[in-house]
C-alpha cells in the first residue's frame, strides 16, 4: 500500500479548532515534521501536534480526525524517515477514551467516532508495517497501535505465536503490550486478562515487563494488581535502562 491510496482532501484549517485555538497551523506543523532532518526536530513537531490534537492522550478535539487523514500518507511514503512518530501520535489519539478505549462512542458527530473512522482507513497499512517492515521503530510503533486499535481477538491470537518466536527484545516487547492492551479491550474477559498480564509480567525479558507493566498503569484495569504492576515497572526500567531495549520515541 502506498501513499497514493490516501486521498488528502481540501481541509478548511481555520473553522477548526484544537487544544490551544484555531488549527491553522497543523499544516505548518506537519510540514515541519515532513522535512525535519534531525530527531529533535522531528520530535519537536510531533509533540506539538499530541499538544493540541490529544492532549497526551487525553482528549480529542475536532481537528484530530482531519489531521490524521492527512497523516496516513506519510506513514505510507517509505523515504519518510520519521513517520513511526506519526504511528506513535495515532496511536495517542487511539487510547482517548472513546476512540478505541471503552466505553466506545457511538456512531455519531463526536470527536472520538470521526478519529476511530480515521484511524480505522489505516489498519490495514498498519498491519502491513507491523508485519514486514524492516526497520524496528516503525515496526514496533505498528505493533503497539494494532494492540490499541486492531481487532483485539486477532490481535492476541496472532503477537501469542510470534511473541514465542521472536528474538529481538525490543519487538518482542511491543508484542507483549500490544496483547495486553488488546485484552484490555476485551471487556467481558477481565480474568483471561488478568491471567494473560500476569503470565507477562513475569518473562524473563526485562523489556517486557516494563512495556506491559507501563501499559497497565495507563489503562489500570480491573481484576489486574496494579501494585504489583507498579512494583515490576519500577524494577524493569533500571534493567532496561541499563542493557537496552527501548526504541525510539518522541515522548
Amino acid at each position: 500500500m502506498n501513499r497514493d491510496n490516501f486521498t488528502q482532501e481540501r481541509i478548511d484549517w481555520g473553522s477548526l479548532s484544537h487544544n490551544i485555538g484555531s488549527a491553522s497551523d497543523i499544516p505548518q506543523i506537519v510540514a515541519r515534521l515532513q522535512s525535519a532532518s534531525t530527531r529533535d526536530e522531528a520530535a519537536e513537531s510531533a509533540w506539538e501536534l499530541n499538544e493540541r490534537l490529544c492532549h497526551g492522550g487525553l482528549e480529542v478535539v475536532d481537528a484530530t480526525a482531519p489531521a490524521i487523514q492527512i497523516l496516513w500518507s506519510l506513514v505510507a511514503d517509505q523515504s519518510f524517515h520519521w513517520r513511526h512518530y506519526v504511528v506513535q501520535f495515532i496511536d495517542c489519539v487511539a487510547v482517548v477514551r472513546g476512540v478505541y478505549a471503552p466505553p466506545l462512542a457511538p456512531r455519531g458527530a463526536s470527536a472520538e467516532y470521526a478519529c476511530r473512522m480515521a484511524i480505522q482507513k489505516g489498519i490495514g497499512l498498519v498491519a502491513e508495517l507491523a508485519e514486514h517492515a524492516g526497520e524496528v521503530n516503525i515496526r514496533g510503533s505498528c505493533i503497539e497501535l494494532l494492540g490499541d486499535a486492531g481487532e483485539a481477538e486477532e490481535v492476541i491470537r496472532r503477537f501469542s505465536i510470534r511473541l514465542a518466536s521472536e528474538n529481538d527484545p525490543s519487538v518482542r516487547a511491543d508484542l507483549a503490550a500490544a496483547m495486553a492492551a488488546a485484552a484490555i479491550r476485551v471487556e467481558e474477559s477481565a480474568e483471561r486478562t488478568a491471567e494473560l498480564c500476569a503470565d507477562l509480567l513475569a518473562d524473563e525479558s526485562a523489556a517486557v515487563r516494563f512495556r506491559v507493566a507501563r501499559v497497565l498503569l495507563r489503562a489500570r484495569p480491573t481484576g489486574v494488581d496494579l501494585e504489583h504492576a507498579e512494583s515490576v515497572l519500577d524494577t524493569a526500567y533500571s534493567e532496561v535502562r541499563r542493557t537496552g531495549g527501548f526504541r525510539d520515541e518522541y515522548a
